[in-house]
């Protein structure tokens, strides 16, 4: 691909400075999601150009012969699964040699794809990691926390771009490339809590148990979300679960922020290094003289955010509430269709959500229904969010949290 050029080769004595300075990769905190991104024997895991080839300098390491009428092209490509919503780390070393007067740099970025092996329009890209010649040369070791990848990220393409300004040819090494997922943060969505009175006069409160399966002690940060409000309105509450501790905590909004007659979503942030906290939600009356058996309310991961749904089990008489949390920072529009046992629409709302906005549609059925019974309700949004619907039998109060469904349509 890039031909005519003259190789320039390293002296010996600036190789024996990169086997000595070489940062052999450090022990990683997460698995390296790439193949091979230490080059210890060979570039195996790697597509690359002609100008690309392997080095046992610096214990191993990937060669890369530019010149000044090409640049800015990627030399070296490696697509990996991804999942939205997640945090990851890039990571890279360089070596670039001060050879003056040539000059030169090496970039290393990702770019999120909404299909696997890097297939399908590209969902954007992140910041690269950049290194440029210094005086006197030495390895270079770069690391980047990386934003949430986009929701809808099915792989990730981790790149390698090199630019040179010289009249010769001009090497560069690349060694220790990495991708992990972030060890620092998780999130786990409840997408709607409560401590409400209902329609008829029911009184609802939502518990949540934490487990904590790992031997010591951790931390949780709940953030609420509430109704009326976008990007949050409450101060985090940081609570301690004990090592292989289950923690229940009976009305959650009272109990962790001191608030009544609110609703809204709530975000559980923990370091899942050692083990993945576990946590269970439901929502239930606590009207002593008439109690109810409540419902159960998923507490999901990132990726389970989605952009289009289909909820089934609403009968005949059912008072029915949808919503949903929008979990990123950009507004997202969102549709509600409403149709009978036929399948035909009797009535749709649209609305914007804005960043972090949790928002619910009271009696959707009869606030968007032209008179014939609700049977299901489609959801629909631009980009994945977490959406909800409840169907709350009249006679009892008790409310039905519905499962989500793909949204299916044979033509």
């Amino acid at each position: 691909m890039f031909g005519g050029m003259r190789q320039r080769t390293l002296t010996i004595a600036t190789a024996a400075l990169i086997l000595v300075a070489s940062p052999r990769a450090r022990a990683q905190s997460a698995e390296n999601l790439l193949a091979n991104g230490a080059f210890e024997t060979s570039l195996s895991g790697w597509s690359r150009t002609q100008d690309v080839s392997w080095s046992p300098l610096g214990g191993g390491s990937a060669r890369i012969q530019q010149h000044d009428d090409i640049g800015g092209s990627d030399v070296m490509i490696q697509c990996v699964p991804a999942e939205g919503g997640r945090l990851y780390d890039v990571a890279a070393s360089a070596y670039l040699p001060d050879l003056a007067p040539w000059n030169g740099g090496v970039s290393v970025g990702v770019r999120w794809y909404p299909l696997a092996s890097c297939q399908g329009l590209t969902l954007g890209g992140t910041p690269t990691l950049d290194f440029s010649a210094v005086v006197p040369a030495a390895w270079q070791r770069e690391e980047l926390r990386i934003a949430p990848a986009p929701f809808g990220t099915a792989s990730a393409l981790v790149y390698v771009v090199v630019r040179a300004d010289a009249p010769d040819s001009y090497i560069m090494l690349v060694d220790d490339l990495a991708l992990t997922r972030s060890p620092e943060t998780e999130v786990l969505t409840l997408p709607t809590a409560a401590t409400v009175t209902g329609a008829f006069g029911q009184r609802f409160q939502t518990d949540v148990v934490f487990h904590n399966p790992a031997p010591a002690e951790r931390f949780v940060t709940l953030k609420l979300y509430p109704a009326g409000t976008t990007g949050g309105g409450f101060t985090p509450v940081v609570l301690r679960v004990g090592a292989r501790e289950t923690r229940a905590i009976d009305d959650v909004i009272h109990f962790a922020f001191g608030s009544a007659d609110r609703a809204g979503a709530i975000e559980l942030e923990y370091d899942p290094r050692g083990a993945p906290i576990q946590a269970f939600a439901r929502a239930a009356t606590i009207n002593a003289e008439n109690p109810g058996n409540g419902m159960t309310i998923p507490v999901l991961a990132r990726g389970a955010a989605r952009a289009s749904a289909r909820y089934l089990g609403i009968a005949p008489g059912d008072r029915v509430n949808a919503g949903a949390f929008n979990p990123s920072d950009a507004p997202v529009d969102v549709t509600f269709t409403v149709r009978d046992a036929a399948g035909n629409e009797v009535g749709r709302q649209t609305r914007t959500w804005g960043p972090k906005e949790w928002f619910q549609i009271n009696g959707i059925a009869n606030e968007v229904s032209i008179g014939s019974p609700a049977a299901s309700v489609d959801f629909e949004a631009q980009q994945p969010v977490f959406p909800f619907v409840i169907a709350i039998d009249n006679r009892s109060g008790d409310p039905s949290f519905l499962p989500p469904l793909d949204l299916v349509e044979v033509p």
